[in-house]
């Protein structure tokens, strides 16, 4: 896809986006919040490469928000749409306007017109960005059926950071669930990822950048066996597609199934376990499959930890999949009524799965402030920091990167607010 249609795809999901927002709010409650931020940053590696001319500059990013929320009789959904645009001081070339999409539709009334029983989400992200990102900060409840915040691409955030290029993400989701009786649900999902890179600002070792397509379906049954624990089981089957213009393509499928447990503790902390294992199609390499995470939260601080072992694809360097292995934490208190900390952590290890002598390993930290000046307005300040170490055919692609940010936001929650 060029440039041009990769745009083209962006601005007919976000007209797409409004123009629902705008009929549904004849049939029920619409709430449109817009919001700008303008942030200032210093940034040590724009490139996100090992070495060049003017890895360091100064940042100016604008970035135009709006926010639909909408309740009705039938539909439950929140559609987000923000136009980050960044000005550079010793790089104007790198001077960009990015796009940023995603909706999350609760179904639940509508189904419940075939079947009180019958549960459905359906949601979507899409990016269109010259900083593709390495992580993404784990927030309670994300990923979760009920989660009413759209799902960030997981297979393109897990620790791998290529250099500086453009790049279009998309990810769509659906999932279902059926309740057979108190204790039993159905459960089932469908998602699509992909990736593709356009123009890159920087030298890409390897074979460079592949346009990646992950597919997975998964579906099982859960079980509610006592009123804080909940077990469930879960076959998936994925499929990984990699292409590179007219050139090579390749493709890999994955088999598995997980089996998995959680349980609420209290109501500050509850926690998730599962195991499994995946097979790729036609015999061959076997993979244990693992994942955990806990989270707490009580009136003034919150924290998340997880664990994830799986397969994904690469993108970057070599198309092959990976035994993808990801840490995260991240804690938020509330000192005052105003003021805020938070801090994040973050470790991913990706190793090529086979023959191919490729392996990514990512540390990320963050640590920031954030005080309300008043209801609509606040400012923050933020410092993040990464290592990526990067390793092929026994060639080592390191390279570091600190950012520090001021950010300014206001917002308009009562603009579209019909009583």
């Amino acid at each position: 896809m060029s440039r041009h249609g990769m745009q083209r795809v962006t601005g007919l999901l976000c007209a797409a986006m409004f123009s629902a927002a705008i009929v549904s709010s004849a049939y029920g409650q619409t709430r449109v919040i817009p919001a700008i931020t303008v942030s200032e940053a210093y940034d040590t590696n724009v490139y996100f490469t090992t070495s060049g001319g003017h890895l360091q500059d100064y940042v100016t990013t604008t970035t135009p928000q709006v926010r639909v929320d909408h309740k009705s009789r039938l539909v439950d959904g929140t559609a987000q749409v923000s136009i980050p645009g960044s000005v550079y001081v010793n790089n104007p070339g790198l001077n960009y306007i990015a796009t940023n999409a995603s909706f999350n539709v609760g179904l639940d009334q509508l189904t419940g017109l075939v079947d009180k029983r019958w549960k459905l989400t359906v949601m979507d992200f899409i990016t269109y960005t010259p900083q593709p990102p390495a992580f993404f900060t784990p927030q309670p409840g994300v990923g979760t059926v009920t989660s009413t915040t759209p799902q960030a691409p997981e297979n393109f955030v897990r620790g791998v950071q290529a250099v500086r290029a453009n790049s279009l993400i998309n990810v769509g989701a659906i999932t279902s669930r059926y309740v057979l009786t108190p204790v039993t649900t159905l459960t089932a999902g469908f998602q699509n990822q992909y990736m593709q890179f356009g123009r890159s600002y920087a030298a890409t070792p390897g074979a460079g950048f592949f346009t990646t397509m992950f597919t997975t379906l998964n579906a099982g049954p859960q079980f509610q066996v006592t009123q804080r624990d909940v077990i469930n089981a879960n076959f998936n089957y994925s499929n990984m597609s990699f292409s590179q213009g007219s050139g090579s393509a390749s493709t890999f499928s994955l088999e598995g199934a997980t089996v998995g447990w959680s349980r609420t503790f209290s109501p500050k902390l509850s926690a998730n376990a599962s195991a499994g294992a995946t097979v790729f199609s036609g015999g061959g390499n076997l993979q244990y499959l693992a994942s955990a995470s806990v989270t707490y939260q009580e009136r003034n601080t919150s924290f998340i930890g997880s664990y994830s072992r799986s397969v994904f694809p690469s993108f970057f360097i070599a198309a092959t999949p990976l035994l993808s292995q990801v840490i995260t934490g991240a804690v938020t208190h509330r000192f005052t009524g105003r003021l805020t900390g938070s801090a994040t952590l973050n470790y991913g290890k990706n190793e090529a799965i086979g023959s191919t002598a490729l392996q990514f390993d990512t540390y990320g930290a963050s640590a920031g402030l954030s005080y309300a000046i008043g209801k609509t307005w606040s400012v923050s300040a933020n410092y993040s920091h990464l290592v990526t170490k990067n390793t092929f055919n026994g060639e080592n692609f390191n390279f570091d990167r600190d950012v520090i940010s001021v950010t300014f936001r206001k917002e308009w929650p009562d603009f579209f607010q019909p009583k």
